[in-house]
Formats: structure tokens, sequence, C-alpha cells
């Protein structure tokens, strides 16, 4: 690795943690300089991932989300014709970011995940990179608004506000 991107790489991790960010792995791949896992916006956040493309003189900062069970249970249900249009509501939530995303359907689940690339020139600022994490976390915040809304899913008020259970699909 050049000297370059060490120095990148310690800069990521210290604006990680500057951010509010709590590192948990550093994922590896061969296609990689280097990735970081992180949770934002704190130790209850979510999973954000930092990579650092070989060969590209850009950081991809990304979050994947999974639909629920009961989502996913409803996203079956649906005929052909509702599943395209729930996938195009969902890649226009997205798009209207300007985030590039990958969508992910199959039997087994629906993925989709939001990427921004952050180009490098000389040096990477704290400002453009905390602006590109909360861009990302924010606009999965919206989609997950958009499928509980387009399921019509009841949600209580305690249900926005506390975090008792993780695994209940209301959260990201």
């Amino acid at each position: 690795m050049s000297e370059s991107n060490k120095k990148l790489k310690t800069l990521i991790r210290q604006y990680i943690l500057e951010i509010g960010g709590l590192l948990q792995e550093e994922p590896k791949n061969p296609q990689f300089e280097y990735a970081f896992k992180f949770l934002y916006p704190n130790k209850r956040g979510v999973d954000i991932l930092v990579v650092k493309p070989k060969n590209k003189n850009h950081i991809e900062i990304s979050k994947g989300t999974i639909l629920s069970k009961q989502h996913k249970s409803r996203f079956d249900a649906l005929d052909k014709k509702n599943k395209i249009s729930f996938i195009r509501q969902l890649q226009r939530t997205i798009t209207h970011d300007k985030f590039q995303f990958q969508v992910v359907s199959n039997p087994e689940r629906f993925l989709f995940v939001i990427i921004d690339k952050v180009f490098i020139k000389k040096s990477l600022l704290i400002n453009t990179f905390y602006k590109s994490v909360q861009n990302v976390f924010s606009c999965s915040l919206g989609c997950v608004l958009f499928i509980q809304e387009y399921f019509k899913e009841d949600v209580k008020l305690e249900d926005l506000s506390t975090r008792k259970d993780v695994n209940s699909g209301l959260y990201l």
C-alpha cells in the first residue's frame, strides 16, 4: 500500500471516531485497499461500510438494508406489476438524493444498498466525510420510512422512540 493510501486509511479511521462512529471490523477483500465497517451514529446505530477500491481515486460509503421478514412476506405477496412498482418507487427514493444503488431480489431476500462515492484529490476533509456518511444514513432512513408506508405498517409512537427489539424490522 502506498504512503498516501496509508495516510488516508489512518485519516478515515480517525474521522469515523470523530463523527461518533464505533469501529466494528476491517473487512478483507482482494478488491479493496482497505475497508471499515462501523456503527453510526453511535453504538446503537446502523452498519456503515467505507471501502477504498484498489487503483481508484475515491472511497465508497455504503449502507445495505434487508427487508424484514414481515416486509419480505408482504413483498412476495405482491403481483409482478406491483413488485416492479415497489422497486421503481424505492429506486426513485434513492436516486432523488443522487446516490448509486444496488437492488437484489430473490426468493431468499430483498436487499438494497445505497452507495456514495467521494473522490479524493489531495486530501479528504472531515466535513466531506461526515456529510457523505450522514447523507447515506438519512437516505437509508428515508427508504425504511417509505417501505413502512408502502406496506401500510401500523407503527406506534413508542416504536419510533425506543429500541427494545432491534430485530423487530422497524429499525435500520
